[in-house]
């Protein structure tokens, strides 16, 4: 049974060069240290652990801005100010208060008792034999409410939930296993919390305690930031200042992409591509699985059987608008040549034993793998050498699949355990592989399966692997929300779903409606990219399908220049581009209530439908207008809307500029948007940022007995109030 070594008592502090340093007793009489950075920003960053013991495997080392710290002993209590943003602490008994603006935002919790006065959950503090544990325990208040912790599918409120941040080849997207859990959250009480550690930690936000929010981390050194402050979006642009920001990502990436579960040919490749400019469908990217040797996989070379010429393929598909994606895995299999070069020079991950670590990658694998080990940074400049090779070829997005299904047995190069390996192999093998294939240009991407805190400065990202089915697509969504709350916001799913099954469980193609509301939802989230292992290409299904394809797929490039600039203020600011609506307004207590809309950026309110045509519609208070047919709406109120298959709903919020292309393309160039038209919902003055891909343009609508338009980009048309049909 463990024994906790929980914090009794304060014996010193000391303030240094910008940051406090606490002495403390703990029950059984040993001594922690306790640290405390903080700045003038509300940005703070604890650390605590037993003497000796003080390097955590960090995700970051962001040391606040030192600002002017006050430190102060009164009556019992520490106090540590700076401006507005003030932490208190309780000497005997320990405790720790964090304050703004005068009021309690976060304390810890001490007072978790059963009947019998023993403890439910401990203190912070240590297990007292165990060198790998810690924890913080931190008081929950009756109306507060969590979110983010990565792309989690069984809801957007994590209170009362148990949340490990172990990633998992989830293997569908409507559990509680996720392929992205980032150990980041936001509470409704004005704090986000951040914790700086790659080792596997457990998040109980009320579930074996509705009293308690305990961290629990297999570590030596507890390492957590707070972000003080009541706007969310402002905790976002915080933790993503410290996490880092998103890079923008190319025009291009934001058309349709085209994919399947695969392509098997460069024959097969190229007609989809003439296909698609045949039936005059927009699209900027199509996507290979398939591409390596089967017996080979992993070796990152091209099999030249059913690819004979990839350089001509590529610049084909260049000359005809398109952009090439590839797939790899950071696995290889035994026996082929670069297998043996990667086994001498100690390449590989290992298990327990020195030997090389195999298993297998999936349930139904029949043969082993072996894990390319990406925290040796020798083998990491190897690898990347093969990655410049193929940018070099042309090649612009490399889908970075699995990652997830190693083992807490396994070594690894730089003398991680696997407990302390697993979550940081998945972000290395993605920031490898992003650098590798941008050595020239900042101009290519990557298409990540996995991902960590701070995964954002490397995109994209899409939700894994989706059973097609209509009531999976509504937990896609509350995993996507969940991840933009967590910093990631370039991000798509399967449209079409990546699977689906008959009752033999057999591989059986998604129905139409099932094909059709996806692809709705699809258009309208952040990236756009088609897949799953049947055809997903519109063709294969009825006509009708393929008209209301082509109607979203020309209203997503339509909607680009709104769409491209909302991602470039996302970029900067650490918003995300699709957002729940409680971010947009936060003191409309029925806006948290909603799980089946979002906003698209900052003025698009958008409903997919899922299983049931007949929906529930929450419009917050303010005009809106039907994108559709352009009626006015006012709202503070719910509405049930019958929406036909061929329809999903979109609301403008008032006081809007989008702007959208000025004539439609079958790909996006370099200078699609030097000019644009206009979309004007406004009754007061408003403002648009537009950026083109080269700087932030003005766009104003002034109101004064009519509406003016100023912009500083050249406006080919203006359309006043009205919906598009």
């Amino acid at each position: 049974m463990k024994k906790y070594d929980y914090f009794k008592k304060v014996l010193s502090f000391n303030i240094l060069n910008g940051y406090v340093v606490f002495e403390i007793e703990t029950l059984y009489k040993n001594r922690a240290n306790l640290i405390l950075y903080m700045d003038d920003n509300g940005i703070l960053r604890l650390m605590f652990y037993r003497n000796g013991n003080k390097e955590p495997n960090k995700i970051v080392d962001f040391k606040p801005i030192h600002g002017k710290i006050d430190a102060y002993d009164r009556n019992n209590k520490i106090i540590v100010k700076n401006g507005d943003y003030c932490v208190l602490i309780n000497k005997d008994p320990y405790n720790i208060s964090f304050m703004h603006k005068g009021e309690f935002v976060l304390k810890e919790q001490i007072r978790d008792f059963d009947a019998d006065d023993h403890f439910k959950i401990y203190p912070s503090g240590f297990v007292l034999d165990d060198n790998m544990y810690c924890h913080a325990n931190f008081n929950i208040t009756s109306d507060e409410h969590f979110y983010g912790m990565g792309e989690k599918y069984m809801g957007l409120d994590k209170r009362e939930k148990n949340i490990t941040c172990w990633q998992r080849d989830a293997l569908s997207t409507s559990t509680e296993y996720a392929y992205k859990n980032i150990p980041f959250f936001i509470s409704t009480n004005g704090y986000g919390f951040l914790l700086n550690s790659f080792v596997r930690s457990n998040f109980d936000f009320g579930y074996s305690s509705g009293i308690s929010l305990n961290v629990t981390l297999e570590e030596k050194c507890m390492d957590y930031y707070v972000f003080l402050d009541e706007d969310y979006k402002k905790i976002l642009d915080k933790y993503t200042l410290v996490s880092g920001k998103t890079p923008m990502i190319p025009k291009w990436a934001f058309g349709l992409w085209m994919s399947k579960c695969s392509y098997m040919s460069q024959d097969e490749v190229l007609n989809v591509a003439e296909k698609l400019r045949k039936y005059k469908i927009p699209c900027d990217v199509i996507h290979i699985d398939s591409w390596m040797r089967k017996a080979s996989a992993g070796d990152l070379c091209w099999d030249r059987k059913r690819y004979p010429n990839p350089e001509l393929m590529i610049k084909t598909l260049h000359d005809m608008g398109f952009k090439l994606s590839i797939w790899v895995w950071p696995y290889i299999m035994e026996g082929c040549e670069r297998y043996y070069e990667a086994l001498e020079k100690g390449y590989l991950v290992k298990d327990e034993f020195g030997d090389v670590y195999k298993f297998y990658p999936t349930k139904l694998s029949n043969e082993k793998v072996a894990a390319f080990d990406f925290t040796n940074g020798g083998f990491r400049e190897w690898y990347s050498s093969f990655i410049r090779h193929l940018s070099d070829m042309g090649v612009d997005v490399i889908k970075t699949d699995f990652s997830e299904a190693l083992s807490e047995k396994c070594i690894f190069a730089d003398g991680s355990s696997g407990i302390e390996g697993h979550n940081k192999y998945c972000f290395l093998y993605s920031q490898t592989v992003y650098k590798a294939l941008n050595y020239k240009n900042n101009d290519k991407i990557i298409w990540c399966r996995s991902g960590y805190a701070g995964s954002q400065k490397y995109p994209a990202h899409w939700a894994g692997d989706s059973f097609s089915s209509l009531n999976t697509l509504s937990y896609i969504l509350k995993g996507g929300l969940s991840l933009g709350l967590s910093g990631i916001s370039f991000w798509a799913h399967d449209m079409g779903g990546f699977y689906n099954a008959d009752f033999e469980n057999e591989e059986a193609s998604s129905s139409k409606d099932e094909y059709i509301r996806s692809v709705e939802f699809g258009f309208l989230s952040p990236l756009s990219r088609c897949h799953g292992k049947t055809p997903r290409e519109p063709w294969n299904f009825d006509d009708e399908t393929l008209d209301i394809f082509k109607k979203f797929d020309k209203l997503r490039y339509k909607l680009l220049p709104y769409v491209y600039s909302m991602a470039y203020k996302s970029s900067k600011s650490g918003v995300p581009i699709i957002r729940p609506l409680f971010l947009e307004f936060p003191k409309d207590l029925n806006a948290y209530n909603v799980e089946n809309g979002y906003f698209l950026g900052d003025s698009l309110l958008i409903y997919p439908v899922f299983d049931k045509d007949n929906i529930n519609i929450y419009l917050p208070d303010g005009l809106w207008y039907d994108f559709w047919g352009g009626k006015e709406i006012q709202g503070g109120k719910w509405i049930k809307e019958e929406v036909p298959l061929n329809r999903i709903p979109i609301y403008i919020r008032c006081n809007s500029i989008i702007p959208m292309m000025s004539s439609e393309c079958q790909f996006i160039e370099d200078n699609a948007f030097d000019e644009v038209s206009l979309l004007v919902y406004a009754k007061e003055n408003t403002e648009f940022e537009f950026y083109d891909g080269n700087e932030v343009k003005h766009i104003f609508a002034e109101v004064n007995g009519g509406i003016h338009i100023k912009a500083d980009c050249k406006v080919n048309d203006i359309k006043f109030v009205n919906g598009i049909k």
